[in-house]
This record gives structure tokens, C-alpha cells and sequence, in this order.
């Protein structure tokens, strides 16, 4: 597995732990579901319209990096190209990943694993009680 290196979206994370941590983990875990995400990370990841209603920028951070990686180890070569609106439409589904995920963990619904930063056109949400 290649490194992929991420110039930083977000001016002054350069140096932020949670970002260190969270790179760290995406790196190597690059195949990694909804359900493989450590709580604490998960935890962080998840962005809370509500509580703040402005562009989340370490969240919007995380993703991009991971979408990032994926894209680019998964044969994408050496660049790709997304625009904004479609980054942040994936950031959305990426953030209902983030949701099922505490939903499997936290509750008697259970719901099949998503890859983490790939989406499918045709992929469907399974859910059941156990």
C-alpha cells in the first residue's frame, strides 16, 4: 500500500492531534466498513448540524483525506478531480455511514457494514433487530 499524502484542507490542523489520529488510522485501514471505526473516532467524526451549523472543517478534514486515499490507492492514479457539490454530497452519505454505525453499536437494530469511503450507486442500507 502506497502513503498518500494530504496537503490539508483546513488552515491551522497542521498540528492538531485529532487529525494525526485520525490520518493515522484511515492510512491503515484502507478498507475499512462503518463498523470497524473506533467509537472515539467515530465519535469525532460525526458532524452535528444543530450544534453547529457552520461547514464542519475537522470532519470535512477527515473525509476528504479518506476519500482521498481510497480514490487515489484504488487505481484513480496519481489525481482525480470532484467537484465541491459532489465532495459535499458524499460527505452527507458518509456522515449516514457514520450514524448506522453508532445505531449497530449503541441499539437492538442491527445494520449490515458499508465500506467507508466508497459509493456505490446501487448501494442499500440492511437493517434488522437482533
Amino acid at each position: 500500500m502506497g502513503v498518500v499524502l494530504f496537503s490539508g484542507i483546513v488552515a491551522g490542523m497542521a498540528n492538531d492531534p485529532r487529525l494525526d489520529e485520525s490520518i493515522a488510522w484511515i492510512r491503515n485501514h484502507p478498507s475499512a466498513t462503518n463498523h470497524n471505526i473506533p467509537s472515539k473516532l467515530r465519535e469525532g467524526w460525526v458532524y452535528d448540524r444543530d450544534e453547529d451549523p457552520a461547514l464542519p472543517g475537522y470532519q470535512l478534514a477527515v473525509f476528504t483525506y479518506g476519500l482521498c486515499q481510497h480514490r487515489l490507492i484504488g487505481g484513480a492514479g496519481n489525481s482525480f478531480t470532484i467537484s465541491a457539490a459532489e465532495l459535499l454530497h458524499l460527505f452527507e452519505l458518509w456522515q449516514m455511514k457514520l450514524g448506522l454505525a453508532e445505531v449497530n453499536e449503541k441499539t437492538e437494530v442491527k445494520t449490515k457494514p458499508l465500506p467507508l469511503y466508497d459509493f456505490p450507486a446501487d448501494e442499500q442500507i440492511e437493517c434488522w433487530c437482533g
